[in-house]
């Protein structure tokens, strides 16, 4: 019986939406980095670490997050568990429509690492006219997702903090090579639009 009684939490564990939209957001993402990865050539200067911090960052917060997540630490109280979780799920799709959406809006602009490709200008479609970087509002968007599942504030604070500094500094470096790639064009671009939430940042 307790043999039975594994093998059925291990299939409730990987049938959990969470479980499932984890491995697809992280499959695209890999799927990124293999197909939209300029040569180090290109972004040696440009990208100036920020793709390999944000990586780290964002691979440890996720690990330690879903450690403290699964070992109960700051849970909240029972009954939101289910609430939070499943509107974690949602917020985890909601969060990948919105970046894969922004990615296919770039077009072939879009790399994985700082780079102005040949032809660079600004682009003003979709929602980059309310943001100028829907991507990453989409990418922190699903990480606030996944923190909620947990229904921990430990988990929330350990995934959210680390990774929303290494995305500002990301942006930080970005828009400095726009605006040195791009330049009055871009600037007018950053009068009319927010980074990543309108109104607020």
């Amino acid at each position: 019986m307790a043999a039975d009684g594994e093998q059925q939490t291990g299939r409730v564990l990987w049938l959990d939406p969470v479980v499932l939209l984890s491995v697809v957001w992280v499959a695209g993402e890999m799927l990124l980095i293999a197909l939209r990865r300029p040569t180090e050539t290109d972004a040696k200067k440009t990208d100036r670490g920020s793709f390999g911090l944000l990586m780290i960052v964002m691979y440890s917060a996720i690990g330690v997050g879903v450690w403290m997540g699964v070992s109960r630490i700051g849970l909240l109280p029972g009954p939101l568990f289910l609430p939070l979780h499943y509107s974690g799920a949602v917020l985890i799709v909601a969060g990948l429509v919105i970046r894969w959406t922004a990615i296919r809006t770039l077009g072939r602009f879009f790399t994985v690492k700082v780079t102005l490709r040949e032809g660079h200008r600004v682009v003003r479609d979709g929602l980059y006219r309310y943001v100028r970087h829907p991507s990453y509002s989409g990418a922190l968007l699903s990480f606030v997702g996944l923190a909620v599942s947990f229904a921990s504030w430990a988990t929330f604070v350990v995934i959210l903090v680390p990774v929303f500094t290494a995305m500002a500094y990301r942006i930080h470096v970005e828009e400095a090579v726009l605006v040195q790639g791009l330049g009055e064009d871009y600037r007018q671009y950053q009068r009319t639009t927010a980074r990543l939430i309108p109104g607020v940042y």
